[in-house]
């Protein structure tokens, strides 16, 4: 479910909020990311249907509506689970998938201003490890965060601290390992 929070009332609304339109096996589940405008709109991606996923959906919350809209183009025509990062920057989704039935990864683009009927632009994706360890947990998992300004979305992937140029795309720059990289990666968030 869809839930909100009243920072004066203390209080968690699970009915006021509307539920995330279904698609596929699942509502919410493994892949669901969520991240907001600053403004009038939270948007998330989901999988359709959990690790044999054949498309991820991405979607739109009005605030001051409480409704979602469905974007018209799925962010991928591959499935994927686990690791599903996204930021927002600068009028753009920044969408960033560990393509689990593929062990391969995926970062996406998605121009705000084409509404809901754009199509998801393919970026140069997150390096990282992706063969050892065995077990996907260590190798999947990743998280991005744009600071509010200037060029670089920010990126965390197993084992690795990354920043990606936002202004003139290209590729991903190696940034210090964070202090704690370890074998379970699985819930990191940059803020």
């Amino acid at each position: 479910s869809f839930a909100r929070y009243s920072i004066s009332a203390n209080t968690w609304d699970d009915a006021g909020a509307a539920d995330l339109p279904y698609a596929g096996a699942v509502a919410m589940g493994n892949g669901a990311m969520t991240t907001s405008d600053n403004g009038a709109y939270i948007y998330t991606t989901k999988p359709n249907g959990g690790s044999n996923a054949s498309s991820v959906f991405a979607y739109r919350y009005t605030i001051a509506t409480n409704t979602w809209e469905t974007f018209t183009n799925s962010v991928s025509a591959n499935g994927y689970v686990h690791a599903n990062a996204m930021a927002y920057a600068n009028g753009y989704l920044y969408h960033f998938a560990y393509l689990y039935r593929y062990n391969q990864t995926a970062f996406y683009r998605y121009n705000l201003a084409n509404g809901l009927t754009g199509t998801w632009e393919a970026l140069t994706t997150m390096p990282g490890n992706t063969t050892s360890p065995s077990s996907f947990y260590g190798r999947d998992i990743g998280s991005l965060s744009y600071p509010g300004s200037g060029n670089y979305i920010y990126g965390t992937r197993a084992y690795g601290f990354y920043r990606y140029n936002i202004a003139t795309g290209g590729s991903w720059e190696t940034l210090a390992t964070p202090v704690t990289a370890s074998y379970y990666y699985y819930n990191e968030r940059l803020v």
